[in-house]
């Protein structure tokens, strides 16, 4: 009997000891888990410090990326801007064109010899905005050295009172302008085909945008013929000696 107590107790004993060395094996495992969590979260802080303090070329290269896109996108803007302010003028400033020329060529009275050349132009304003005159000038050419007698020889100034009223949108305007002849006895009585005289001249107007445009005029005067007509050699010459403004 007393040989299975013992025997009973040592039983115990055993498992006692080996209960024991199983939670101290446990316990050291999770020290040493703990330590290797400790050991890597160590890591990764030197890892990110080491990080903040020399910033990575990708995260260079992505903010310049960055700066550069932002100013295409600035550029695009602007001038996707201008075009708009640009097709605004193109479809509201003003259009002015000739829509009807009268010539008169008639003999001035108490002067026998004295002949005057005179146009009446009809201007309209074909665009949707007014337009104001600001200058330009009229000029007449005759054959045989016919004298003009005017003051202003054979070009005229256009500014003031001899300059069309300012003109509205979708609005007609009339204006005239004169020269006096001197003309030979001889081209009076038999005139020939050398006899002609011209009429050129240029208006130039503004839109409200500020920009400055010209219309032209040219007609020849056939004195065999009686009748005036459009020079059209004239009116191309006009336009190369004297160009139309920017935004023509």
């Amino acid at each position: 009997m007393s040989d299975e107590v013992e025997k009973y107790a040592a039983e115990n004993q055993l498992q006692i000891r080996a209960e024991a060395l199983l939670e101290l094996a446990e316990s050291a495992a999770k020290q040493a888990k703990t330590s290797a969590s400790d050991a890597e979260a160590t890591a990764n802080d030197l890892r990110r410090t080491k990080s903040d303090k020399r910033p990575h070329n990708y995260t260079l290269i992505l903010s310049l990326a960055s700066v550069v896109i932002s100013i295409v996108a600035a550029m695009t803007s602007w001038r996707s801007y201008g075009l708009s302010e640009r097709g605004l003028q193109i479809s509201q400033r003003a259009y002015i064109e000739l829509v009807s020329r009268k010539i008169e060529w008639v003999q001035v009275e108490g002067a026998a010899r004295s002949r005057r050349a005179r146009i009446s132009l009809i201007v309209k304003n074909s665009g949707n905005t007014p337009a104001t005159f600001t200058g330009g000038f009229s000029s007449a050419h005759a054959a045989q050295n016919w004298p003009i007698i005017s003051n202003d020889g054979e070009r005229k100034e256009l500014s003031g009172d001899r300059l069309p009223l300012p003109i509205g949108g979708k609005d007609e305007a009339s204006w005239s302008d004169e020269f006096t002849f001197d003309v030979p006895e001889k081209a009076i009585a038999t005139p020939t085909a050398g006899d002609t005289v011209l009429l050129t001249g240029i208006l130039t107007y503004r839109d409200v945008f500020e920009s400055d445009h010209q219309v032209r005029w040219c007609n020849v005067y056939i004195v065999v013929e009686r009748t005036f007509g459009e020079c059209t050699i004239q009116l191309e010459k006009l336009i190369t000696e004297h160009p139309p403004g920017a935004g023509e």
